[in-house]
């Protein structure tokens, strides 16, 4: 075999170990709870990628609200940005479907709570978004539903306040 054909055979087989560990979910992925747990933790909050130091600074949001089953990307500052919206389902994981690609994601989340989330109270990785960062983190507090009120204005004016 010549070196050309052994060079492409190596990288053929080194694509296919990069894509096989890439679409395989890994332990902590499977262990993802999609029913209390973790999935109250991540649904019907705000999370974003970053605390923002000023009113210009742009952030990365993420949501995911339980009812209906929609949610969003965002990236704005307080005066401009854009967003996409999804549907979700639990199939295998969560998939997103994004509405105006029209195209179906498998999205991995790992959260996780406490000390090593700072500055944050939880922190979200998501393995294999179709947009935005990939780490967010979240207050315990940041959480909106039909049963209390939440004030994007005043939470953004108050991390203002603290980072000044």
């Amino acid at each position: 075999m010549s070196k050309a054909k052994t060079r492409n055979a190596l990288l053929a087989v080194l694509a296919l170990v990069l894509a096989a560990w890439w679409l395989w979910p890994s332990q902590a992925e499977e262990s993802f709870e999609t029913s209390g747990g973790d999935f109250d933790v991540l649904a019907n909050r705000i999370w974003i990628d970053h605390i923002p130091t000023n009113e210009r600074d742009k952030i990365s949001v993420f949501i995911l609200f339980d009812e209906p089953t929609f949610g969003g990307f965002s990236k704005s500052s307080a005066y401009e940005g854009d967003w996409t919206a999804f549907e979700w389902s639990l199939d295998k994981g969560l998939m997103l479907h994004m509405l105006q690609a029209d195209k179906k994601h498998r999205v991995h989340p790992k959260i996780a709570s406490g000390a090593a989330c700072a500055p944050f109270d939880h922190c979200l990785r998501l393995k294999g978004t179709p947009r935005g960062p990939k780490k967010y983190g979240s207050m315990e507090d940041w959480v909106v539903n039909g049963r209390s009120e939440f004030d994007v204005r005043e939470t953004i004016a108050g991390l203002l306040a603290e980072a000044k």
